[in-house]
């Protein structure tokens, strides 16, 4: 059981079916391994990261690998729902851990530190090149969150 502000909610132990995945086909293998990160240790608690950004990306990209090599499974609609939310903690951050800075409007220092280290070689991820972009278009603004910032992440987020 978890709680959060007066909330009492249950995590799945999904590290106990690890033991399973010999026995499993490989979807259902990749889906336990991704749920098994998050239930040892959930992204967020309380409206904040728990999290590094590094791990945020980490997750985001293994999720996104899910999806593209598992497009079939029963489970892609779960893990989409979950590479969805990561996909906001990346361009927006939570409440108490936002990703811009509520007093001056600049992208938090570790953050963009992290996300520079990951777009340096995007592979064949969309997450990646949509973040390289993302990147591409703060660098433009100075790192501060503008307008046209807040559209882009706004468009990205609906997709």
């Amino acid at each position: 059981m978890e709680t959060a502000e007066g909330t009492f909610f249950p995590i799945i132990d999904y590290e106990f079916y690890e033991k399973f995945s010999p026995y499993v086909t490989a979807d259902r293998k990749d889906y336990i391994e991704i749920m098994s990160v998050e239930s040892q240790q959930v992204p967020a608690k309380d409206a904040a990261l728990v999290i590094s950004w590094d791990e945020v990306l980490k997750r985001a990209q293994n999720q996104e690998k899910f999806l593209t090599t598992h497009k079939d499974s029963v489970k892609a609609a779960e893990v989409k729902k979950l590479y969805q939310q990561y996909v906001v903690y990346t361009l927006y951050g939570l409440n108490n851990t936002p990703l811009f800075s509520y007093e001056t409007n600049t992208i938090d220092p570790e953050a963009k530190k992290s996300y520079l280290a990951a777009v340096k070689n995007p592979r064949h991820s969309e997450y990646l090149k949509m973040l390289s972009g993302y990147l591409d278009l703060l660098a433009k603004n100075n790192y501060v969150l503008t307008d046209e910032v807040k559209q882009y992440r706004d468009k990205v987020s609906e997709q």
